[in-house]
């Protein structure tokens, strides 16, 4: 999802309603109002406050109120909200056109079928507003999703457009024709509550308010969203969502669930390579002259909400040379600063939870009793299911920022070491991935594993395990065929190279088995009876992995500890030989790892960190 430069969005996470209010009257006091980005100057905007004043007034207005005094023009909402067009989905694989009342377009990429799920929203929550029979007001919107998944945007620009094609549909004689639109000055509200989990975490003397939290989650805010006025259509949403989805999970039922009869509307963090050079397309049309650096999109997480907001900051602070340096602070500090405000209001054993979705030697179960329920809801969609029951998180730039905040006791940290911030997320999450997969690979198929595995049966899931390698294994077997190094080495042999010869031979690889860090390994390698036995290249793959591993377990930038800066080459290797993005091949990695029954990569973990302490 993205907005066209020129018109930043600022974060509007908050609470957001629209209902039908007469000329001259004022939005009811209960209910907060909606801001827009496109409607008034700002020195305009300052005139309106929480109060529920209409956003104007307008050169047509003649309405007074008291002596002297000018009302508000009323602002219909099928006047200001964009329109939507559907662009072939052959060619954008889910994408619309927003084009607005000020003649700006902009782009809105939907391969989960947003636009669909907030007309289904719309369709019954305006069934639910005619219906004067009702105990209960219209179904909320809650739009949900991890860190900078479009958000705000989906909330300020999509949901109205489709609540004013829904008017437009009535006609003028329509029930819903006199919907207008309010706006918010956000400068005149309290920064403590201007997002829907603060308003859930309310404070006193700087510390939490419990009373008064209870009280605004169980009376306050269920009657607000169950049993206000039913012709206020509600859409929440905020830039911490797990603590908004435990506050709902633990609102008191009295006869009606809120968690059950909400509509919710999950964006997901990942996108696909297509809808990335779509969104990269379009920003680089409508920043011209400015040119954006390629490697903005080769650095940023595959998320095209992502990718605008790095584009749009970038050209904002004056597109700084250091774009690594740009990716790796804003990536962080963003992440964190969303992540950190529902990671403290967790009790401990549910930081722990959270922590073992990003853990690959541990996972999750879903039924876990640590898990709140809440926060269960919050997570599901973007979580995978490993092969025996347990669960991760699918989208590695999350993963690593959960394992920078949380340390392995629960605890939240508040420092971290400069080399922490040297590496990109994606990085350090890579290296991550292939330390465990180094570890385990060489556990299950290393050349100790005849002897460990003597008369016992493999772990349940390694025979997939070692398909899912096998086949990483021919992929790499194709690629080094036609590198530089093997052509020269064949070239100099006068015939063709066998699967160690062609892995031996990439400077890669010797850099690898020339560190210090793999001096056992290389005496082991070069007695010839050993060297003998890698006759595959599986073999070869399973080695190479061992060589990294060793090398990533010195090299943490994520270990404030740790004082060696990690080489970057031993995680770019291999992705670079099958020329795949990282979040690719460290993708296929996690499948291979998932593979496996919880508790064989904390085995394999276990195994390699004794090895260590043994050549110490």
């Amino acid at each position: 999802m993205q907005q066209r430069p020129g018109r930043l969005l600022q974060p509007r996470q908050r609470p957001c309603c629209w209902g039908p209010v007469g000329l001259g009257d004022a939005a009811p006091r209960s209910s907060l109002v909606r801001s827009s980005r496109r409607d008034t100057p700002e020195s305009e905007t300052a005139k309106n406050s929480l109060t529920g004043q209409l956003a104007g007034p307008g050169p047509d207005s003649t309405s007074t109120i008291g002596a002297g005094a000018t009302a508000p023009t009323r602002r219909l909402l099928v006047d200001q909200a964009a329109k939507l067009r559907p662009l072939p989905k052959e060619v954008t694989g889910g994408a619309w056109e927003l084009s607005f009342p000020d003649g700006a377009t902009e782009l809105f990429v939907d391969p989960g079928d947003i636009v669909a799920g907030i007309r289904d929203w719309v369709s019954h929550a305006f069934e639910a507003a005619a219906d004067t029979h009702s105990p209960t007001s219209a179904p909320v919107l809650v739009i949900t999703g991890l860190v900078k998944t479009g958000k705000s945007y989906c909330q300020d620009t999509v949901v109205p457009s489709l609540v004013a094609e829904a008017v437009r549909n009535q006609g003028a004689d329509g029930p819903m024709a006199g919907m207008v639109l309010l706006r918010l000055n956000a400068g005149q509200l309290n920064g403590k509550a201007n997002e829907v989990q603060r308003i859930f975490l309310p404070t006193l003397g700087g510390e939490l308010d419990k009373p008064g939290s209870e009280y605004i989650r169980d009376c306050f805010m269920k009657y607000l969203l169950v049993h206000g006025p039913r012709t206020m259509l509600w859409c929440i949403t905020g830039s911490s969502m797990s603590q908004t989805w435990i506050s709902i999970a633990e609102m008191p039922p009295n006869g009606f669930t809120l968690i059950t009869s909400a509509y919710t509307i999950d964006l997901l963090g990942t996108s696909s390579p297509d809808h990335l050079s779509l969104v990269m397309k379009d920003l680089r049309e409508d920043l011209l002259p400015q040119e954006v650096d390629p490697l903005l999109l080769e650095l940023c997480p595959p998320s095209v909400a992502l990718l605008t907001f790095l584009v749009n900051e970038w050209v904002r602070v004056g597109a700084p040379e250091d774009v690594k340096g740009f990716v790796t602070t804003k990536l962080i500090e963003e992440s964190m600063k969303e992540w950190s405000l529902g990671l403290a209001a967790m009790p401990l054993a549910q930081r722990l939870a959270v922590l073992d979705l990003a853990s690959v030697e541990v996972w999750s179960r879903i039924d876990n009793v640590a898990l709140h329920a809440g926060l269960r809801r919050f997570l599901m969609p973007h979580m995978e299911k490993t092969a025996n029951g347990r669960w991760y998180l699918r989208d590695p730039h999350q993963r690593q920022v959960l394992r920078l905040l949380i340390d392995e006791d629960g605890t939240l940290r508040d420092s971290w070491s400069e080399e922490e911030f040297r590496l990109s997320l994606m990085h350090q999450d890579s290296g991550w991935t292939l330390q465990r997969l180094g570890e385990t690979a060489d556990y299950l198929l290393g050349r100790k594993a005849g002897d460990r595995w003597k008369g016992k049966e493999l772990p349940d899931g390694a025979s997939e395990f070692r398909e899912e390698l096998q086949a990483l294994a021919d992929d790499v077997a194709e690629k080094l065929v036609r590198t530089p190094a093997s052509k020269l080495a064949a070239a100099a042999a006068g015939r063709a190279l066998g699967p160690q010869e062609l892995w031996v031979v990439q400077p890669w690889f010797q850099h690898a088995l020339q560190s210090k860090w793999n001096s056992r390994d290389l005496t082991w390698y070069s007695t010839e009876s050993n060297g003998q036995k890698m006759d595959s290249h599986l073999a070869m793959l399973v080695f190479y992995l061992r060589l990294g591993r060793n090398m990533l377990a010195h090299m943490k930038p994520w270990d404030a500890k740790s004082k060696i800066l990690m080489e970057v080459s031993v995680i770019e290797a291999l992705p670079s030989v099958l020329d795949k993005p990282m979040v690719s091949f460290y993708g296929d990695a996690y499948r291979a790892l998932r593979m496996l029954v919880s508790g064989t990569a904390s085995d394999a973990k276990a195994v390699a960190v004794a090895e260590d302490k043994a050549k110490d």
